[in-house]
């Protein structure tokens, strides 16, 4: 069994985990996540999937907490997804995938659920005031995730 397992032998039970899946846009947050969501699978020696929500109008986007999921063509998320590929390294399976929808986080949720993830990073994306407030995606996918959830701290 691959990934790195954690015992709480307090509460008797054990957690694997063996996929992450994270969200790709092309935000700085959306990077810095999929950053750490690599470094998390490098040291767990799990598997990383990398998905990119689009649809077929060209013209609708997705707006959410100052960022925008969903790419306007195939072919603009690919070239994210390739250029992705190479900035988050080698050292572990990497996987990408589109889905299509208008709805990033029930994308990213149902796409999580497909592949029997155990994980799903998301990035905070806007601070409000003296506090961190959470954007409307990463809001969402916690409140759909098929499983734990990360939020990785970005600038």
């Amino acid at each position: 069994m691959s990934g790195l397992t954690f015992d709480h032998c307090n509460y008797g039970w054990t957690s694997v985990v063996e996929l992450i899946v994270v969200g790709a846009t092309s935000t700085p947050t959306s990077e810095d996540a999929a950053s750490q969501a690599a470094e998390l699978a490098k040291a767990l020696g799990a598997r990383l999937h990398v998905v990119s929500v689009v649809t077929q109008r060209d013209t609708t986007q997705i707006h959410g907490g100052g960022e925008s999921w969903v790419h306007t063509s195939r072919d603009e998320a690919q070239q994210r997804m390739s250029t992705l590929r190479v900035a988050l390294g080698d050292g572990f399976e990497l996987t990408t995938g589109l889905v299509e929808g208008s709805d990033p986080a029930k994308a990213l949720c149902s796409d999580a659920e497909r592949l029997g993830a155990d994980l799903i990073v998301v990035g905070s994306v806007r601070t409000q005031g003296s506090g961190r407030v959470l954007g409307s995606v990463a809001t969402d996918v916690i409140r759909r995730a098929p499983c734990s959830v990360l939020v990785a701290k970005t600038a």
